[in-house]
């Protein structure tokens, strides 16, 4: 787990992330049961999202915000999400 992509769904271009990460999280509910909590950017925040988070896993969502602007302030669960965006990226761009 820590902080790691526990699943990976490709979805067209037309579908968005927030629907995509829903359809993901339904394909995957089994592999996913132990996972209690979704930590995600501000792009899934929603009602719509957490219901289905809640109705596949049981999990809660937990939303990591980006800080006000001009002002630095470490966030460790941001990290964390923008660290597992960059290791797919990577991978991706190594397979070519």
């Amino acid at each position: 787990m820590n902080g790691f992509p526990q699943a990976i769904h490709m979805t067209r271009a037309n579908v968005s992330d927030r629907d995509g990460a829903s359809a993901m999280i339904a394909l995957h509910a089994m592999h996913l049961r132990q996972v209690q909590n979704v930590l995600v950017d501000g792009g899934y925040s929603g009602v719509n999202f957490q219901l289905d988070v809640a109705s596949n896993l049981n999990a809660t969502v937990q939303v990591a915000k980006r800080n006000e602007l001009h002002r630095f302030e470490v966030m460790p669960q941001r990290w964390v999400v923008e660290r597992s965006f960059r290791s797919c990226l990577v991978s991706l761009i190594l397979t070519k």
